[in-house]
């Protein structure tokens, strides 16, 4: 409870019923045990309804923050593999090149070593 409220409080008990302190205790406030533990009660569930607002808004900016580092770490998640599906995609590129080549050179090897088995010339029927 901020002073003001408080003061607020305590002018709202001091005039109650319009009564007056006696002369001789002009600071004196005239409110019965009652009046004083309403008061007090007033003022605790108006602490405590404040304490709940500050710890509600406290609560949304964590979870706002929170979700803001998961929204980052899913994001650099999806980057990430994104990059290394693109990095693998290159790779099997790579590796069909390099199967491919392979694959012509044996056959030009096994072309060429068939065609060594193979006469020059056709022999005629005789």
């Amino acid at each position: 409870m901020s002073d003001l409220e408080a003061k607020a409080q305590w002018q709202d008990l001091l005039e109650k019923d319009d009564r007056t302190s006696p002369a001789e205790y002009p600071d004196m406030a005239l409110i019965t045990f009652t009046e004083f533990s309403a008061a007090l009660q007033s003022a605790h569930a108006a602490g405590e309804a404040e304490g709940d607002r500050a710890g509600y808004e406290r609560g949304v900016k964590d979870a706002a923050a929170k979700y803001k580092q998961l929204h980052d770490w899913i994001a650099e998640q999806i980057s990430r593999a994104k990059y290394n599906a693109d990095e693998l995609g290159q790779g099997l590129k790579a590796w069909d090149d390099v199967a491919d080549s392979m694959r012509n050179g044996i056959m030009a090897s096994f072309a060429d070593n068939v065609l060594a088995l193979l006469p020059a010339q056709p022999k005629e029927p005789t």
